[in-house]
């Protein structure tokens, strides 16, 4: 349904700003749409930042240098883009993630940072959620250099975060002068009643070295 504002060249503000699928637009305030809501899409820090269109705040502000651009709008978790690893002497070395159902997420390894945060800052609850890791890169067996290595991944497709999820790798060296490294990029769909919200992509990597 359009909003009903449109610019000077006819065009409805549906069509020209992304959506507010985080929550957390601004509000054009003075301006609702017809069933009363106030008017609000993704904010401009999210994309690109949109064109005036005319209609403008009591304080001065045109509403549509309050949001983003209609295509430009990304959403990533402060994780997106980092590196994460996890060393070890003699034994195992491992790197994980955690995304639970209590609307947070957490990472475990040596370096690396961000390592924990929240998820559930889209509105409704752990339930109208489902995320999904896709893994690529990671080895899996016995490693060149007589250590091993090995991920898993539980939620290869999507899973409810009714109940959470979790991901990671790992590599050992248990015998001396054995190695063994995993390298591989973890990328994290969140879903929310089935409409992708969140992509954000890190990378995993562990060394171990007996």
């Amino acid at each position: 349904m359009a909003s009903g504002y449109r610019n000077s060249a006819g065009q409805d503000t549906d069509d020209l700003f992304d959506p507010d699928t985080v929550g957390d637009g601004p509000q054009g305030t003075g301006y609702r749409r017809s069933d009363g809501s106030v008017l609000r899409y993704a904010a401009a820090k999210y994309g690109q930042p949109g064109a005036a269109v005319g209609y403008r705040m009591s304080n001065g502000v045109d509403i549509g240098t309050l949001w983003a651009r209609k295509g430009t709008a990304v959403y990533t978790f402060p994780f997106n883009g980092q590196r994460y690893t996890g060393t070890s002497g003699r034994g195992t070395a491992s790197v994980s993630m955690s995304f639970s159902s209590n609307g947070t997420w957490s990472i475990s390894a040596t370096t690396g940072s961000p390592t924990s945060g929240t998820w559930l800052s889209y509105g409704g609850t752990a339930a109208d959620y489902s995320v999904q890791f896709v893994m690529t890169g990671f080895a899996s067996g016995a490693d060149p250099d007589g250590g091993s290595n090995g991920y898993s991944n539980g939620a290869a497709s999507p899973v409810s975060l009714s109940s959470g999820a979790t991901c990671g790798c790992t590599s050992s060296a248990t015998v001396t002068n054995s190695s063994a490294g995993n390298y591989g990029t973890v990328t994290v769909k969140l879903f929310k009643s089935g409409a992708l919200v969140n992509t954000s992509t890190c990378t995993f990597s562990t060394e171990a070295a007996g």
